[in-house]
This record gives structure tokens, C-alpha cells and sequence, in this order.
């Protein structure tokens, strides 16, 4: 785990500021993104997670009531496909395209944590070897962190 600090910047006129803390954890293609943010305006902050876009043929998929975004990025042999996904918990969530990326975006409250994930994989490590089996692992995560387990100890 390790956290990032960032000064105040323009936001479209408005100045913010983030702490984001990253976790990472063995085994795992995921890392959770905490981010705290502080602005000299009330009212909520449009925030984006992004993939870069590759040149070819790749392939895309979101789902915004599960909150997510996938990339199989297209094949650069010898090496194979990488694997890209932003996952988002909770409603709210739109998707767009910008200067080259894959945006998922969607509102923060200065002052309340905003948490998402973000993954990739490999087509050659042996978990992933095509692009239905990284999308299956992608939701099966937001699946996860929509229905968390619940344990309950009398």
C-alpha cells in the first residue's frame, strides 16, 4: 500500500486537491484506488478512471450497471494481449471517449473517500488466454464488491 499526494490544481475553475492511497495485493490482477478529495467549492467532482486506446483491433466492453470497463487490447506479437479494467462500485456511472482513452466517469464529494479498481492481465501468463476469460474475471470482481460476504459471528 502506499499513498500519493497531490497539490491544489484548476478543475475547470475550481481548485482540488487528492490523496489517493493504493493497495496492492498478492495475487491479485487488482488494485484498490482510494481517493480523498478537497475542493474550495462544495457540490460533487466529476472523476474519471481511463485505458488508453491502442491502434487495432481490440476489443471493449462496459457495463454500467455493474459498474466496469474492460479492454483486451489488440495483439502486439510476439508478446501477446494485455488486459485492462476499471471497476467502479456503485450506480451512476457513464462512459465516454477522449483523446485517445476509455474514460469511465462518475461523482466524488470532496471530503468522502471514492474508491475503484483497476486491473490488468496477460493473454500469455496462463490465466487469461482470451479475452472472454479476462471479461469473466472482470465481473466476477464487480460482481464480488457488489454483493460483498457477509460473516456473522454469534
Amino acid at each position: 500500500e502506499f499513498e500519493l499526494t497531490y497539490d491544489m490544481w484548476n478543475a475547470g475553475g475550481r481548485k482540488v486537491s487528492e490523496i489517493k492511497r493504493i493497495a496492492i495485493d498478492s495475487g491479485s490482477n487488482f488494485s484498490r484506488v482510494k481517493s480523498l478529495y478537497q475542493s474550495d467549492r462544495s457540490g460533487s467532482l466529476a472523476v474519471g478512471a481511463g485505458i488508453v486506446k491502442r491502434e487495432g483491433d481490440g476489443q471493449f466492453t462496459k457495463n454500467a450497471s455493474d459498474g466496469w470497463m474492460s479492454y483486451w487490447e489488440p495483439e502486439v506479437p510476439p508478446n501477446g494481449h494485455t488486459a485492462c479494467a476499471v471497476v467502479i462500485p456503485g450506480s451512476g456511472i457513464d462512459f465516454t471517449e477522449a483523446d485517445g482513452n476509455f474514460l469511465a466517469v462518475a461523482k466524488a464529494e470532496p471530503g468522502k473517500p471514492f474508491v475503484h479498481y483497476i486491473g490488468a492481465g496477460w493473454s500469455k501468463s496462463g490465466d487469461f488466454p482470451d479475452a472472454n476469460a479476462w471479461e469473466a474475471h472482470v465481473k466476477d470482481l464487480a460482481l464480488r464488491l457488489k454483493n460483498p460476504l457477509v460473516v456473522k459471528v454469534e
